[in-house]
């Protein structure tokens, strides 16, 4: 793989960087779903402070996140990007101040040794994770209700709701599959 990395979108440069640059800390919606499985979740921005922007989740959860180069506005959309190999998989509701949300599992895909769940937000957004064989979990099933976290650093805060770059279906899909 290459040293840098130029991601390119109808003619224009959206990010120059390391391949692990353009992985771990994308500047758009497109250039995150360019390396990788990207999960895109579509939020407004309730507050800002300092160098923090307040943001609310699906099903309610307020979290703070790092704006980062993000130039958001209150009450102006944004989007959280959350790659699957850094979301935690739980039966029940995490305790404490670290994202979380509620979802149902739609599909379980065995790859060894991890199993692909993909799940929905109860907002419709679909997301992927990976569950790893040490992961004490019961045997988990289709429409199975899950809790989802991830520590604050896991997550990158975007700029808008770009939906040129997501892949959409009936549900409202939110994940990119590159």
């Amino acid at each position: 793989m290459s040293d840098r990395i130029a991601v390119m979108y109808e003619g224009h440069v959206e990010q120059i960087g390391s391949p692990q640059e353009i992985y771990h800390s994308p500047a758009s919606v497109f250039v995150a779903g360019f390396i990788g499985v990207a999960n895109l979740l579509p939020v407004n921005i309730d507050s800002i402070s300092g160098a923090n922007a307040l943001i609310q989740l699906p099903g309610g959860n307020k979290v703070s996140l790092p704006i980062g180069s993000v130039a958001p506005v209150v009450g102006g959309a944004a989007t959280i990007m959350v790659r699957p190999e850094r979301i935690f998989v739980a039966t029940a509701e995490p305790e404490g101040d670290l994202p979380h949300l509620k979802v149902s599992v739609t599909d379980l895909t065995f790859q060894g040794p991890i199993v692909r769940a993909a799940v929905r937000c109860a907002d419709g957004t679909e997301l992927v994770t990976h569950i790893g064989d040490g992961d004490d979990l019961p045997m988990l099933r289709p429409n199975d209700h899950l809790w989802l976290t991830w520590e604050i650093e896991a997550a990158k805060l975007l700029p808008g709701v770009d939906e040129r770059h997501t892949e959409s279906t009936e549900s409202n899909t939110a994940l990119v599959e590159a």
